[in-house]
């Protein structure tokens, strides 16, 4: 069964990370929020902090984010707009 869903992350200079994941945890503006397949839609604010992303074969990778932004969830499509 496929667990994965596309990730996005965008800064207006570049694109930082375009692939797919098992699960990314994010920093949400009152909280960190962990996004998995199937999720709500969600939409919401970013803060300062570290995206932890897990692909399907258990590697992670560690984004530090040095910018505030926005998140957006819909139709197993994360996307997170950086300033």
């Amino acid at each position: 069964m496929n667990k994965e869903f596309n990730v996005y992350i965008l800064s207006p200079e570049k694109i930082i990370y375009e692939g797919k994941a098992c699960s990314v945890v994010l920093p949400a503006f009152l909280g960190y929020l962990e996004v998995l397949k199937d999720h709500a839609p969600l939409m919401g604010k970013l803060q300062k902090g570290r995206i932890k992303i897990t692909k399907s074969d258990k590697t992670q990778q560690l984004i530090q984010l040095e910018k505030e932004g926005f998140f957006e969830v819909v139709n197993n499509s994360l996307n997170l707009l950086l300033s």
